[in-house]
């Protein structure tokens, strides 16, 4: 067990043995600033508590390893330092044990891994992956060279890393700012698609300034298909397309309309991706005049977007914050494919919320189609796996419509009645099904409202 004091030493000693890591080959031996300390202290606290091996064990390790603080930045030291540091933190950033490790490599071994790496983690088939990953080789010789970048690259690729710059970005002032991004500014497509990088290039783009957003933008502008459907790559681009909406006017509407540029031809196919349907419904989150063309897109391939587990998403979020056309154009697609879309896994979905979205007028229009006694739709739906939840959604519209019978000019009153007569008709098929009951149920409910109001015959 450790000595009274002598965890205070190897507190001090552990706190700044990543910070020591990342300086020691440039020959810097003063200790980091206060405030800089406390920080990577608590990133040593949170690698410590995150590994398996019990935490009084790992620091005795600790100790052991040091005798005094100057031996945390002497040569003999360090090769063992690092591979301790390898071993019980993990997650420490693979370039700084990296640097460390291949200073007992001549130039041409350094060379021959950093590319061997580098493929391995980055080459990809795309066109993206291919420039990130000559980005990232471009970092990896840079860093050989002991350049300021490495450390400040590292740590935005680091959980409590990035939030540091973060941080900094947000307290900081223009020429704080524009360090940091000049150490990370060739290296941006690389931060785009990472899980914690991403966050700092947001930061960036927000608080930083023309020339440095533009630079941003530029990244994004070029890879603006492949980044919309990457996990980590679409937030960057849904920060972007907000700062359409703020920022000086002459910046704002000449990326907005760069950015609507690139955009076209590829709405149908992000709208068909997990990442990339997100992107396309914030954009119909604003009032934006190049939506038109956006939506004409959606509008010529809507029988393969309606009917797609991601582009149904895009579709219903038209119908919540489009432009009446738009909404009008998605309803008349509904009506004239009512019952083939109802009957759809994810296109019942945009049927269901056509009935809460449309008016009162073009909502009846919908119930008398599911009411119909000639055309066989009831029974079609109610046998649906999916249908049946279209027609209880209608019925709930229906029990809204009976109290405003006389604006709707005696239309609410032939539903109910036609809807008796198909529930009626129907019942042994409605018991058959456990949501039958529900539709029974909805049913007396509507024919009781309606003898209330006087409507029922």
């Amino acid at each position: 067990m450790l000595g009274e004091g002598q965890e205070e030493v190897m507190e001090e000693q552990a706190r700044s043995i990543l910070w020591g890591l990342s300086i020691v080959h440039r020959g810097v031996s003063a200790a980091p600033e206060e405030t800089d300390c406390e920080k990577i202290r608590k990133w040593c606290v949170i690698r410590e508590q995150e590994g398996g091996r019990d935490a009084g064990e790992k620091k005795q390790l600790l100790f052991d390893s040091f005798t005094d603080e100057g031996d945390l930045f002497s040569e003999e030291e360090r090769v063992p330092c690092v591979e301790m540091i390898q071993k019980d933190f993990p997650e420490t950033p693979s370039s700084i044990i990296e640097t460390q490790n291949s200073r007992r490599l001549d130039s041409g071994e350094e060379e021959q891994m950093s590319l061997e790496e580098g493929k391995d983690c980055y080459k990809g088939e795309s066109a993206l992956d291919e420039a990130f990953y000559a980005e990232d080789v471009s970092f990896k010789r840079k860093d050989r060279n002991a350049g300021e970048s490495s450390c400040v690259l590292d740590m935005c690729r680091d959980q409590c890393g990035s939030r540091m710059i973060q941080q900094r970005i947000e307290n900081g002032d223009e020429i704080e700012i524009g360090e940091i991004f000049g150490e990370i500014r060739s290296h941006l497509g690389v931060l785009t698609r990472n899980i914690f990088g991403n966050y700092v290039v947001q930061k960036l783009f927000e608080f930083g300034n023309r020339e440095q957003t533009e630079s941003i933008f530029d990244v994004v502008e070029t890879h603006l298909a492949e980044l919309s459907i990457d996990v980590y790559g679409c937030r960057v681009v849904q920060c972007v397309v907000q700062s359409f909406s703020g920022g000086p006017a002459v910046q704002k509407t000449e990326m907005r309309q760069r950015f609507f540029s690139r955009l076209s031809g590829s709405v149908c196919f992000l709208c068909k991706n997990a990442y990339g349907c997100r992107l396309v419904q914030r954009l119909f989150e604003h009032d934006f005049p190049e939506l038109e063309n956006v939506f004409s897109e959606v509008a010529r391939e809507m029988d393969a977007v309606i009917i797609d587990k991601y582009g149904n998403y895009v579709v219903q979020h038209v119908l919540l914050h489009g432009a009446e056309e738009q909404r009008a154009a998605i309803y008349d697609y509904v009506q004239r494919f009512f019952c083939v879309l109802s009957e759809h896994k994810f296109a019942s979905n945009v049927v269901e919320k056509t009935f809460l979205r449309c008016g009162q007028e073009k909502r009846m229009q919908l119930i008398e189609i599911v009411v119909d006694r000639n055309s066989g739709t009831f029974k079609r739906l109610v046998e649906g796996k999916f249908g049946n939840y279209v027609i209880q959604r209608a019925l709930g519209c229906l029990l809204d419509a009976v109290g405003s019978d006389r604006v709707l000019g005696g239309k609410a009153s032939v539903c109910v009645s036609g809807l008796k007569v198909l529930v009626d008709k129907n019942l042994s098929v409605l018991k058959k099904f456990p949501y039958g009951k529900n539709i029974i149920q909805k049913t007396e409910a509507i024919v009781k409202r309606a003898e209330e109001c006087g409507l029922s015959k």
